[in-house]
């Protein structure tokens, strides 16, 4: 991974941590539901940053040693991997609790 990038992603990484304890503090204190609510959707917001920073990185840094055998056998199983990491990172709403 290019040196910039690496940096980008550890000040963005920094800045959600220090913004998710911002988070906890607000929900201790017993701040407003809209309020925290907002807070939590620009950390959301922030991590997707992060993920297409990421993807982006790996699709055009990792990708291109992947595909030099048969490129279609190898691009099918890079495309593959890509899809097994964006469907394990679903939301499995079983797993919410109501309580």
């Amino acid at each position: 991974m290019d040196q910039e990038i690496y940096a980008d992603l550890l000040r963005r990484l920094a800045n959600i941590r220090g913004h998710v304890r911002g988070v906890s503090r607000m929900v201790e204190a017993g701040e407003d539901f809209p309020s925290v609510l907002r807070q939590i959707i620009a950390i959301q917001g922030a991590l997707e940053r992060v993920r297409l920073i990421l993807m982006h990185s790996h699709i055009t840094n990792c990708l291109p040693p992947m595909l030099e055998g048969d490129p279609r056998i190898e691009l099918e199983r890079a495309l593959a991997e890509l899809e097994e990491i964006l469907i394990d990172t679903r939301i499995d709403k079983s797993r919410i609790s109501s309580g």
